[in-house]
């Protein structure tokens, strides 16, 4: 199904993008690789514009992620759920020059992007570096389609590849500005090896800060993320997360970059960092792969609950939070971890103020660390919720333990009359 939908979905770019769409209406392609597939392609001229921000061609798009319909055999590399590091049960697809991921998102997810579509396009016409703005580190997101296989239905979201630079990455980092749970696990480290992402207690306790090479370097990625994480409070998201990849070698030389590392590097952002002493060269620089990804999460009713609940149950720092307070902790955390040169740089101490915030368990909190569970993902919400009832029985039991007693010998009286 996975390969059907990529051939569906590549033979529809290839077909709907070799004219520039001048309205919104949702355009259709009936795809070779099945009489009954269908590729579409949401609100096409918002996100024409949207590409035009980030000065990505609608031609080498077409080039890039089209087949034609004489081809029955994908070229996007697909990497299942299984093998993903993150909890969403999305399945992806890489581009064959990996600059692009294609995401697998829900319909709520669809929904949500296309109301913030305006205000978003706004948002990067006015800051996207490729446009003469200051920069912003949020996602690129270049286009969402429908792919329908006979009754079956996948929503899919083009966007950039945070980590596509030049150069390989040594060390990945997802950073919420949120510390309860977000450590990774032993399964993880087994399971993903060296390309594990951590988190930001793996941050805080290796003592890794991002050491950038100028201060004219950190204010412009500190006003990005002021600007872009109130953006999102504005459209009410929550939940997302700056992705960080530190390079592993050199990637300039007398701190002058190449014309051709310039090219690859015009599609991410890539921020400049101080030298490492432990480098042969001391004209060698290392690059920060940076960027803001998984945007879409609102606000709802699910979880405010999730909130009003596990801010009791949990701790206080857990990762949902209202889009406000959860913009302002994470615009707070970059500032916190992020310096000028390696002599500000310095470890982390123990009375650090976001180590002590992981540090105040709730109730709930304590039972998980103890039996092994981080972070909760939304498989955990059954299980969780019978603990929740349980838990609440139990605390009515004990709050009326007179009433309930008095009922109990009533119902024993009446079953001896009987």
């Amino acid at each position: 199904a996975a390969s059907i939908t990529a051939v569906a979905l590549q033979q529809g770019v290839f077909e709907l993008l070799k004219t520039r769409a001048t309205t919104d209406d949702t355009r259709q392609c009936v795809s070779g690789a099945s009489d009954c597939a269908l590729a579409e392609e949401y609100c096409p001229a918002s996100f024409a514009s949207v590409r035009q921000a980030f000065a990505v061609d609608d031609l080498t798009e077409r080039a890039v992620l089209g087949i034609s319909a004489e081809q029955q055999r994908s070229t996007l590399l697909i990497l299942g759920s299984s093998e993903a590091a993150g909890k969403s049960g999305a399945y992806f697809f890489y581009s064959p020059d990996h600059r692009q991921i294609i995401k697998s998102c829900t319909e709520g997810d669809a929904r949500c992007l296309l109301r913030i579509l305006p205000s978003y396009l706004q948002h990067v016409e006015r800051n996207a570096r490729d446009s003469g703005g200051p920069g912003t580190l949020l996602p690129r997101l270049l286009g969402l389609w429908k792919v329908t296989v006979g009754r079956r239905s996948v929503w899919l979201l083009i966007q950039g590849n945070v980590f596509s630079g030049c150069k390989p990455i040594s060390e990945r980092y997802d950073l919420k500005g949120s510390t309860h749970g977000r450590s990774v696990s032993d399964e993880e480290k087994i399971k993903h090896g060296s390309a594990c992402i951590m988190k930001d207690l793996d941050l805080l306790t290796n003592d890794r800060r991002i050491c950038m090479a100028s201060a004219e370097v950190r204010d412009q990625f500190i006003s990005a993320s002021k600007r872009d994480s109130e953006f999102l409070a504005e459209m009410g998201l929550l939940d997302y997360s700056l992705i960080v990849g530190f390079s592993a070698g050199q990637v300039m030389n007398g701190r002058r970059m190449s014309g051709v590392e310039k090219t690859l590097l015009a599609h991410v952002w890539g921020v400049p960092l101080d030298h490492d002493p432990e480098d042969e060269s001391p004209d060698t620089m290392r690059l920060a792969y940076v960027g803001i990804i998984d945007i879409l999460m609102e606000y709802n009713w699910f979880k405010r609950l999730e909130n009003v609940l596990l801010t009791r149950l949990m701790g206080a720092d857990i990762s949902c939070q209202p889009p406000g307070v959860y913009a302002q902790r994470f615009h707070s955390f970059m500032e916190h971890i992020s310096c000028v040169g390696r002599e500000e740089a310095g470890p982390f101490s123990k009375e650090d103020p976001f180590l002590k915030r992981s540090r105040h368990l709730g109730p709930l909190g304590v039972i998980l660390k103890r039996v092994g569970i981080s972070e909760l993902g939304k498989k955990d919400w059954p299980a969780i919720g019978v603990l929740v009832a349980g838990a609440a029985v139990v605390a009515f039991g004990l709050h009326h333990r007179k009433s309930v007693a008095k009922a109990v010998r009533q119902l024993r009286v009446h079953r001896a009359m009987r």
